[in-house]
């Protein structure tokens, strides 16, 4: 009878000593508040085909409202140590808390990725971060690629037992290819497309890598513009396209009128082996119609800014 009254005693020790490690509340006490605030530098400037001078995303006490019209929607999506997607948040502009998003994390490491651009979406991939990529406004399954800025910051944190505050500094994922036609536009033209042979569709979080889900041969990205007839006669017309380069590119130019369900191509061009990076400007600039221009060669040139940042040249 004594053993059994022992046993039994153990047994309601083991029993409170659990409700003790695991009662209700007692993990959540141990949460601190990680607070990201991410922003624009003051001496930049709105991104436009004449005004390039934004190289990357910096901190501000308060974000610069004026400044946010290049981006529209933020994603703060983070990992555990293991490298599991614990959530995956989005704000966007218009939101009061636009730009600052407080978290609450048990001490520890992570991962954060913040993801900013125009129409761009986070996929949650396999839900770890080496699954988890940034697409374009065409969609997960889109070839197109992207077709406005992206920037972006992976980094580690560790949550100790005080509140966390973490200014983040994001950096220009995309390339911008400027086309200047030196010659003057004919009359009657209202539409371009320029086709650029290896961009990208996603950007993987975790790891860096780009790919096209189309596939090698397919991943070439169409871009579209309107010609207004004002632009009739004029020269230096520059046309502007974003996107993410999977390496080496070819160029294909064409300028022309569409009516009726008919085309009239008034000159095109093709140029390749052209060069791009991240937070770089191409700008091809050339002769289109067989007129003269400021390039008294007729060829195109090349040049790569880095403010966005220095330039590459080419001429064809």
């Amino acid at each position: 009878m004594r053993k059994i009254v022992f046993y039994l005693a153990l047994l309601s020790l083991a029993i409170i000593s659990c409700k003790k490690e695991h009662g209700p509340g007692n993990s959540a006490a141990t949460a601190q508040k990680v607070v990201f605030t991410v922003g624009f530098a003051q001496n930049s400037q709105a991104i436009t085909n004449n005004n390039v001078t934004v190289s990357s995303l910096h901190v501000n006490a308060a974000p610069d409202t004026s400044l946010t019209n290049h981006i529209n929607i933020i994603y703060y999506t983070v990992f555990d140590a293991a490298g599991n997607q614990l959530h995956n948040i989005d704000q966007v502009r218009g939101d009061t808390s636009f730009m600052h998003y407080t978290d609450n994390l048990h001490p520890g490491n992570y991962t954060v990725a913040i993801s900013a651009g125009t129409d761009i979406g986070v996929a949650s991939g396999a839900g770890d971060i080496n699954g988890t990529f940034i697409y374009g406004p065409g969609g997960v399954n889109s070839s197109q690629g992207f077709v406005s800025d992206v920037f972006f910051k992976r980094l580690n944190i560790n949550v100790a037992n005080t509140t966390l505050n973490q200014n983040i500094s994001l950096n220009r994922l995309t390339s911008r290819l400027i086309v200047n036609i030196n010659d003057a536009i004919p009359a009657n033209s209202n539409y371009a497309i320029i086709n650029i042979s290896n961009v990208a569709s996603r950007y993987y979080v975790g790891t860096d890598q780009v790919i096209n889900v189309s596939g090698p041969g397919n991943n070439f990205g169409q871009y579209d513009f309107i010609i207004p007839v004002s632009a009739g006669g004029t020269k230096n017309y520059r046309i502007v396209s974003d996107f993410m380069d999977l390496g080496d590119f070819n160029v294909n130019i064409e300028i022309g009128q569409q009516s009726n369900n008919s085309t009239t191509v008034f000159g095109s061009k093709s140029v390749s082996n052209v060069t791009a990076a991240p937070n770089k400007i191409t700008l091809l600039s050339g002769n289109l119609f067989g007129g003269s221009g400021t390039n008294a060669t007729g060829g195109f040139q090349v040049t790569t800014d880095t403010t966005w940042n220095p330039t590459i040249v080419k001429t064809f």
